[in-house]
C-alpha cells in the first residue's frame, strides 16, 4: 500500500494485504486457510479477516479496501503491485 509513511496515519492503515486479485481491491475468494485475508498494518500487527464470496474483506462494518473506510482517512486506498 502506498501513503502510509506519515506519522499522523492511522496505526491500523494496512501496508501489506494478501491475497489480492492482481490489479483490483478484491481479495482471492480461497485465500490463506480458506477465506481469509493477512493484513500487517503500520503499526506492526497482523490481522486475518473472512474474504466475502464477492472477494470483499470488511472491518468496522464497511469494505476495508473502500475509500470510505475509516482507515483511510477519506482517502482511497492506493495499491502498490509487486512485479513479482
Amino acid at each position: 500500500m502506498r501513503g502510509a509513511k506519515k506519522p499522523t496515519d492511522r496505526p491500523d492503515r494496512p501496508l501489506v494485504v494478501t491475497p489480492m486479485v492482481l490489479e483490483t481491491k478484491r481479495f482471492h475468494s480461497n485465500g490463506v486457510q480458506g477465506r481469509k485475508a493477512v493484513i500487517l498494518t503500520k503499526d506492526g500487527c497482523v490481522r486475518t479477516f473472512l474474504i466475502d464470496r464477492s472477494g470483499r474483506v470488511f472491518g468496522d462494518g464497511k469494505d476495508l479496501m473502500g475509500p470510505h473506510h475509516p482507515v483511510w482517512e477519506g482517502h482511497p486506498p492506493v495499491i502498490a503491485w509487486s512485479d513479482l
